[in-house]
Order: structure tokens, then C-alpha cells, then sequence
């Protein structure tokens, strides 16, 4: 099973969920804190980073 993310309250720091999204609205039931997550981009990044070439025209 793969490793699962903790979603965390921005404001108090309590667990409320586990895993991935790309669009999230949370209430935080402790502390009635409002919670957006938003994925930056929806495919991650290689590991090994990004491989681009870029010529020069001159």
C-alpha cells in the first residue's frame, strides 16, 4: 500500500485525513477552521527532476 499523505488543520494541527486530492474543502471539527487544499499540478514531478534541453539559436 502506498504511503498516504496526512491532511492536517492549518490552524490547530488536528488529523483529518489521509491521502491525496486535487481539490479539497475541509471543516476542522475541533476548531471550525475552514481547511482549502488545491494540488499545484495534477502529475508529479520525475524524481530524477526535470530533463529539458534548451538550444540555443545564435
Amino acid at each position: 500500500m502506498a504511503d498516504l499523505k496526512d491532511i492536517r488543520c492549518h490552524k490547530c494541527g488536528k488529523l483529518l485525513a489521509k491521502g491525496e486530492a486535487f481539490v479539497l474543502e475541509l471543516k476542522c471539527p475541533r476548531c471550525k477552521a475552514y481547511n482549502f487544499l488545491r494540488a499545484v499540478s495534477a502529475s508529479p514531478e520525475p524524481r530524477e527532476g526535470r530533463n529539458e534541453t534548451v538550444s540555443d539559436p545564435r
